[in-house]
């Protein structure tokens, strides 16, 4: 996988890894679920955010999509440097 060798073969310290990876995949689920719903007019997107979120806000939704899918690959990309480092 891309993230386990970008975190396991870098040079970088832990938490700088962390903010890159975190910074990518945010951008890459919010542009992708923004790209997705864009495609159908955010109808479905529309009706998730008052279910999630209480309010009528797709555009929430998407960044809170990204910041999900941010964190989680962010943390996996981290604990796949420390083992790593851990082995050697």
């Amino acid at each position: 996988s891309v993230l386990y060798h970008s975190g396991t073969h870098s040079s970088k310290s832990g938490p700088c890894i962390l903010v890159w990876i975190f910074l990518a995949l945010f951008i890459l689920w919010a542009g992708l679920s923004f790209w997705i719903s864009n495609n159908n007019n955010h109808i479905l997107a529309h009706k998730i955010s008052l279910l999630i979120l209480k309010k009528d806000n797709p555009y929430m939704l998407i960044l809170l999509t990204g910041l999900i899918g941010a964190v989680v690959g962010g943390f996996a990309a981290l604990a796949g440097s420390l083992l790593s480092k851990r082995k050697k």
